[in-house]
Formats: structure tokens, C-alpha cells, sequence
């Protein structure tokens, strides 16, 4: 058996971390070009309203394979079920991870999963190896992230097959940061646990904190595309960024939210047939939707994003840049408009030091076929169709146990009057 999978509630649940696997990938000299250990898990995310499914890659059974260049190099982790491919460059003097493509299929449900992370996540200086203890976490796209463990990688520059000094990521400067479960390194044997006595705890002398008020709704924004006095594109939206960035006091993550204003929001773009392209500026940066369509189908293809933005002890200026070109969202027939109150999101950046995820409801939108400059008939999402259930459900059973209760109570009353006899 290679990998363990287990399904996680949506709500309340903790990873553990897998085996640590240690891999190596030789040029042709048979000398040592690329190394990395680290333990991996890949997420499936919310499947099939059954939660989170965890699946631990085995490194006792998972095969490494790749290619070693000058400025490129890669390293493929093979396995039953699946793969996951890294490539890494040099971007001047330093090592980026470029992408990152998860293929999963599970047995014996058939189901299969296969997502990509494009992006630049920061390592080190090219000729040095990169450590992250801390868990990590990349969504590579709607359906699949990959969390990763005690990591150190060094994809250039490597000398007498060993690693060279590693450039350490911020969170493990994090001395607060603990694991509800420790990973284990499957070349080594765990220790055997020692017992001490918890120390004593008093009751605090000063009353609690006052928890922060929950952040206020972004507003919806009307916005449409105009060409030769035509509209191609109406799009209603309510946009919100949320930030995970490194705290510069603390050191620790802490998460940033920003609301984009629609009444300081500039709609611009272009009307084209096959892929129009809808950017919203505001004065801190922009959002840039392209959507697609196929022969009966579209939907959001790519979203690019910029945001500079100061939130509290986060690096001064610091300039949030990203895009995901792998999205399928809002997916509707060509001439009809797509519609969903619920919240969805969409990462545009995931590094070591910060993720952007952009949190989009109140949709309703419409990029191709736009007649009289009016939404069609609007197809909804799975998430307001849930929603509309879950009350007509409970109401339905509530209205079954009453019936019973009455039916119940009727039947009781019959009894008790065929009990007495005349006189």
C-alpha cells in the first residue's frame, strides 16, 4: 500500500504530517545535482461534501526521478496513485520553485485529480540549500494543495553531494509554533516519549481580552465593458483580499483582510469574442479577470492581482503580487449569466512568507452574449442550492414530526374512550 487517505470533517480538523522521504536526483556524472527532503501530504479539497481528503505521500514507496540544467532542474516524486512534479530556476543569483503539478487518483471510487501552481516561491541564493520546518501549505487549484514538512532543498550548486548551508524561512523563527503531530523521518527510529509533570497552572488575575469585532461585508460593485456602443460584459461582484503575512514583532503569521471599495473602483478592459478580459483598479493595486469559453460552457480562466498594502506590523510597502491561471470558476452556459451569493475564492500568491486569497460573492455575471446591456437567465451555483435546501429540509422533518405527534395523540384518545363502558 502506498499512501494513506483518510477523510477530515470541513470544520475542526488537524493534519498530521507523513514520513520525511529524502531524495536525490544525479547528472551525468553520476555526481549529486539535486537534493530535498521533506514530508509530503497532498489535500483534496472538500470532496463531495465528505470534507477534506488527506493523502500522505510514502516515501518508503515513492520513486524520484528528474533532470539537472544550469538554470533549470526538476524533480518528479512518483508514486501508485499519482505524482507530484517540482521545477525549480535561477532567477539571477537566486533558486525560485517555479511550479508545482499534483496528479491523485483514487481507487476504487475512479475519482482523479490534477491541478498546477504557477508562481514564484523565494528559496535561497543559488548555491545554497533552503529549510522550512514549519508546514507550509500551497493550493495548486481548486481541487488539490499540498502541504509540506521539515523541508530542506537545494536545487543547484551542490558540492560533495551533501547540503550546502540553508537559508532558514521565517516561520521557524516562530518560537510559539508547535505540531499536534510531529512528522517521523523513515530512515531513523523514533525516540521513546518521556513523561513530565505538567506544571501547575493559577487562575489569570485580569479579565480576558475582548475579542476583535468580525470584519465588515465587502460591498458589491456593479461593473460592465463597453465597445462600439455596445456592452459585452456585466458583472456584479463583492471582492475581499485575505492576507497571510509575516508579523514582524511576533514573527509569527498573521492574517490581513482588505474589502475593495467599488466606489473607488475603475472598471476597464477589453471586449474580446473568444476571451474577454474585465480589470478592476482601485488605488491600491487591481484585479484582472479573464474568462474563457468552449463550445456550450464558459467560465474564469485566469485571475491577476496587485495589492500594496500596510497591514499591521507587516513589512512596510510591501507589494502583493500574483496570479492563478488554472481556475475554472463561475462555469455557466454561453448566454446565460452565472449566479452565486456564497463566498469562493481563488489564490492568486502562495509563498513561504505570504498567501493572497481572493474571497468573491454576491456574483452575478454575464461575459459573453450580453443583450440590452441585461443579465439572462442566471444559473446557480451548488452552494445557494445547498443553502436553499438545508431549510426546506428541516422544515419538512419538523412538519413530519408534528404529523406524527397529532397522529400519535389521536390514536391515544381513541384508545382511552373504547376503555369505558356505558351504564
Amino acid at each position: 500500500m502506498c499512501c494513506g487517505v483518510l477523510y477530515y470533517p470541513a470544520v475542526g480538523w488537524v493534519l498530521a504530517a507523513p514520513d520525511i522521504g529524502h531524495y536525490e536526483i544525479y547528472d551525468d556524472d553520476k555526481k549529486v545535482c539535486l537534493k530535498a527532503q521533506a514530508a509530503l501530504q497532498l489535500v483534496v479539497n472538500n470532496t463531495d461534501d465528505l470534507g477534506f481528503l488527506k493523502f500522505d505521500i510514502n516515501p518508503n514507496v515513492t520513486n524520484a526521478s528528474g533532470s539537472c540544467l544550469s538554470i533549470i532542474s526538476t524533480l518528479k516524486l512518483q508514486f501508485k496513485e499519482g505524482s507530484v512534479l517540482f521545477t525549480f530556476a535561477k532567477e539571477k543569483t537566486n533558486a525560485i520553485l517555479q511550479t508545482i503539478t499534483a496528479e491523485l487518483s483514487l481507487t476504487p471510487s475512479g475519482h482523479g485529480y490534477n491541478d498546477t501552481f504557477h508562481g514564484k516561491i523565494q528559496l535561497a541564493p543559488s548555491n545554497e540549500s533552503f529549510e522550512c520546518h514549519s508546514p507550509n501549505t500551497v493550493v495548486l487549484g481548486m481541487a488539490l494543495s499540498l502541504i509540506a514538512w521539515d523541508v530542506q532543498v537545494q536545487p543547484f550548486g551542490i558540492d560533495n553531494g551533501t547540503f550546502s548551508p540553508g537559508v532558514k524561512c521565517s516561520k521557524d523563527f516562530t518560537s510559539t509554533t508547535t505540531h499536534a503531530t510531529p512528522p517521523h523521518n523513515h530512515t531513523t527510529h523514533s525516540p521513546k516519549p518521556t513523561t513530565t509533570s505538567p506544571a501547575p497552572t493559577h487562575p489569570p488575575t485580569h479579565p480576558p481580552p475582548v475579542p476583535p469585532a468580525p470584519p465588515a461585508a465587502p460591498s458589491k460593485g456593479n461593473y460592465s465593458l463597453t465597445q462600439d456602443n455596445q456592452t459585452c460584459l456585466i458583472a456584479i461582484l463583492a471582492l475581499r483580499l485575505n492576507v497571510e503575512y509575516i508579523n514582524q514583532s511576533s514573527k509569527q503569521v498573521a492574517h490581513g483582510i482588505f474589502n475593495v471599495d467599488p466606489n473607488n473602483t475603475k472598471a476597464t478592459g477589453h471586449c474580446d469574442p473568444n476571451s474577454p478580459v474585465l480589470r478592476l483598479t482601485y488605488p491600491q493595486g487591481y484585479l484582472t479577470f479573464t474568462f474563457v469559453k468552449n463550445e456550450s460552457k464558459f467560465y474564469l480562466h485566469k485571475l491577476e492581482g496587485l495589492l500594496q498594502h500596510t497591514f499591521p506590523n507587516a513589512t512596510p510597502h510591501e507589494k502583493y503580487v500574483g496570479a492563478n491561471s488554472s481556475l475554472k470558476l463561475f462555469q455557466a452556459s454561453v448566454g446565460n449569466s452565472y449566479a452565486c451569493m456564497a463566498e469562493q475564492y481563488a489564490v492568486v500568491n502562495s509563498t513561504v512568507n505570504h498567501t493572497v486569497r481572493v474571497v468573491i460573492s454576491q456574483v452575478q455575471l454575464q461575459p459573453f452574449n450580453v443583450t440590452s446591456s441585461k443579465f439572462s437567465t442566471a444559473e446557480k451555483c451548488s452552494q445557494d442550492t445547498d443553502n436553499m435546501l438545508i431549510p426546506i429540509i428541516v422544515g419538512s422533518v419538523l412538519a413530519a414530526l408534528v404529523l406524527v405527534v397529532l397522529v400519535a395523540y389521536i390514536i391515544g384518545k381513541r384508545r382511552s374512550h373504547s376503555g369505558y363502558q356505558s351504564i
